[in-house]
């Protein structure tokens, strides 16, 4: 974790060909052009689970979420 923003990882692990491999967001987002970005933290409930999102920590939704945080307004970019 970075010092200067203590709730942003440094390096997100990703799945790559069966192997795990760390990397950064920016690296992250460009290899999953699907990928949302948090612009601030929240959390929401989906399919019986509490998610919750971290902001600049992207991820990848699939549909239904996609439709539920754009149906919701979350801050996601």
């Amino acid at each position: 974790m970075s010092l200067t923003a203590p709730f942003v990882p440094d390096v997100i692990p990703s799945m790559v060909g069966g192997i795990v491999q760390a990397q950064t967001a920016p690296v992250y987002k460009a290899a999953n052009p699907t990928a949302k970005t948090p612009t601030k933290a929240f959390s929401v409930h989906y399919n019986g689970h509490t998610l919750s999102f971290q902001q600049g920590v992207p991820f990848v939704p699939d549909a239904g979420l996609l439709a539920l945080l754009t149906a919701l307004g979350s801050p996601v970019a």
